[in-house]
């Protein structure tokens, strides 16, 4: 433990607090980790802490403590009974719209249908706390991105009452990817609010970052073809595009929307309406080394019918389908001169499109709106 006010710290002198003496039989003292820390309604310290069977596989410890110093192994909140990977990583664990929300990421993960292609990947289980008996009833676990760089998410409960998730924009098989000359290593997602919406975790872009938007425009009705079409105005790599596309969902037709493109790369999100399939895929982006270089996605779509937000950054994109049903992160290398983005489509597809330009350099109302509350 240690104590502090967000800059300066002090350990606490009786470290550490919880030991490998603590864990239940069968735990092992090395896969011991990532303690996410909350207070009850009595004022009272929980702790959930990532821990691994010899038996079971990852498994999820729940301790106690009165005073946040001393503490207490309570039970095995959550079995991975060999389900989900080999281990689990950074647990959060919060009510949301009446449900309680796990979230956990695994790691060396094999690969269900679409889901779980990156080998660790975040999930989401929903179900309901018995907080008098401390159990937790799980209903249903689906993926928490269905892109290739997201893990380790974490939220946080804004004062509002919004819950605010972040993630870190890679995943263990990725960390070496990066050149010793390339910018940055390590990216976080953008702050997203969570809901729960047609028995599923919804996510979007936090709204505060509408407030960054500059340069408005807008096209209705744009008929789309084989040839590539670029629309004035619609480019960039600090890009928040909002698009619909309608396409006749026949099984021969699709639609392509590519991005940080030059004359030699670009990344693509390309669109089956007759399998109601989308695809995000890096491979040619840049990248000279990738475990993997697109994933696949299930969306649903009415005739054809698929709405999207792509949050563009200089080095990654962030794409929400259907206002959240489900996301797809990934990281880029591109250079930052490939600013192009242009849309095509076989068969009868029909665009609408807002796109914004985001001006992250310009707080100062922004800074203003937040220092007067």
């Amino acid at each position: 433990l240690a104590a502090g006010d967000g800059l300066n710290y002090t350990k606490y002198k009786n470290n550490p607090v919880i030991t490998g003496e603590d864990l239940p039989k069968g735990g092992d003292p090395f896969e011991f980790r990532d303690p996410k820390l909350w207070q009850e309604p009595d004022g009272t310290w929980r702790a959930l802490i990532s821990n691994r069977n010899e038996e079971d596989g990852a498994q999820l410890l729940l301790f106690a403590s009165e005073d946040g110093e001393n503490w207490s192994f309570r039970k095995v909140l959550v079995r991975n009974r060999k389900r989900l990977g080999l281990m689990w990583e950074c647990p959060d664990f919060f009510p949301l719209d009446g449900r309680q929300i796990l979230l956990a990421s695994a790691m060396d993960m094999l690969p269900r249908g679409l889901d779980y292609h990156s080998g660790n990947n975040s999930f989401c289980m929903i179900g309901d706390y018995d907080r008098t008996s401390e159990t937790f009833r799980e209903e249903q676990i689906h993926t928490l991105d269905y892109g290739i760089d997201f893990y380790a998410a974490q939220t946080l409960e804004a004062p509002d009452g919004r819950r605010i998730m972040i993630g870190w924009m890679q995943n263990p098989d990725t960390t070496s990817m990066r050149t010793i000359k390339h910018p940055v290593f390590g990216q976080m997602t953008i702050p997203r609010e969570l809901e729960i919406r047609g028995g599923r975790l919804q996510q979007r872009p936090v709204r505060e970052l509408e407030r960054y938007r500059r340069d408005e425009v807008s096209y209705k009705d744009v008929l789309l073809g084989a040839d590539e079409m670029h629309l004035e105005g619609v480019g960039g790599r600090l890009v928040d595009l909002e698009f619909t596309i309608r396409i006749e969902p026949r099984s021969e037709n699709w639609f392509s929307c590519r991005f940080a493109k030059d004359d030699e790369f670009y990344t693509e999100l390309r669109y089956w309406p007759g399998s109601s399939v989308i695809r995000l895929d890096r491979k040619y982006s840049g990248q000279r080394r990738a475990v993997i270089r697109h994933r696949d996605a299930e969306v649903s779509s009415k005739d054809g019918c698929l709405k999207v937000r792509l949050l563009l950054d200089r080095y990654s994109a962030e794409v929400f389908l259907n206002d959240g049903e489900k996301v797809m992160t990934i990281t880029l290398e591109t250079r930052l001169t490939a600013e192009e983005i242009v849309f095509t489509a076989s068969g009868k597809a029909v665009l609408d499109v807002t796109s914004y330009r985001l001006d992250m350099n310009d707080p100062d109302n922004v800074s203003k709106e937040y220092n007067d509350q």
